[in-house]
């Protein structure tokens, strides 16, 4: 009752957007959490024809992509603007509900976050976005070779910023969804178990549980035995 603007909200609006996920009510969560995104400037579309929408957003990220080095990527300014801080926050938070709930909404943020980053500066959500954005390259528009590049860069990225929250989510979208392209399925073992246990360590257990998933699917294709696996 004694909140008077946004800032002051903001923080009670994250556990919000968390208490209704856990509760099962992923709708709910969605809602509230680009409520405030609107708020904080960034406005999503919820009801329009979100596959062209998706489309051109690629296309506009694309745009800002293309003329971009990896080093320009690794020496951008951090992002100071409090309020794309706290959109940044919101949409990792949005996306890692919504990758299961809502995969159109998923990458539009994705896509949002990346435009933010490039526009405003790098922050320790950065990281997430870009893999993400390659995992999206390649595995809905067929680039493979732009995959394995950003999914490089969100690795050094991690380096850079040592945002040890931000290593579960990482992890889990470059050795799921773009390592497996370029080398052997083995080689994901060990960084998806430190996906797992740095996912737990950090609160983060939707990407910890989607690691601890892949890790035993995965030493099944590469003919583990479950019985004599090595505990995570």
């Amino acid at each position: 009752s004694n909140a008077t603007c946004l800032d002051d909200k903001i923080d009670v609006y994250f556990t919000l957007v968390s208490a209704l996920h856990s509760q099962g009510k992923m709708n709910q969560s969605l809602e509230v959490g680009l409520a405030v995104l609107s708020q904080l400037g960034e406005s999503f579309p919820t009801y329009s024809d979100l596959k062209s929408i998706i489309v051109v957003e690629f296309v506009k990220t694309k745009q800002l992509i293309k003329e971009k080095t990896d080093d320009d990527f690794l020496t951008m300014n951090a992002l100071a603007d409090s309020h794309k801080i706290a959109a940044m926050r919101m949409m990792l938070l949005l996306a890692h509900h919504s990758f299961v709930t809502s995969r159109e909404i998923f990458f539009l943020i994705i896509l949002r976050m990346v435009q933010t980053t490039i526009n405003h500066g790098i922050c320790d959500e950065s990281a997430f976005a870009l893999a993400s954005l390659g995992s999206m390259m390649g595995n809905t528009f067929g680039d493979y070779d732009g995959a394995h590049r950003f999914g490089q860069i969100s690795l050094r990225l991690l380096e850079r910023t040592n945002s040890k929250n931000a290593i579960s989510g990482v992890h889990t979208v470059v050795f799921i969804f773009i390592h497996p392209w370029i080398a052997h399925y083995r080689t994901c073992l060990k960084p998806l178990k430190i996906a797992y246990n740095e996912g737990y360590r950090s609160g983060n257990t939707i990407t910890a549980v989607i690691a601890a998933t892949n890790i035993y699917t995965i030493s099944l294709l590469c003919g583990e035995e479950l019985g004599v696996m090595d505990t995570m």
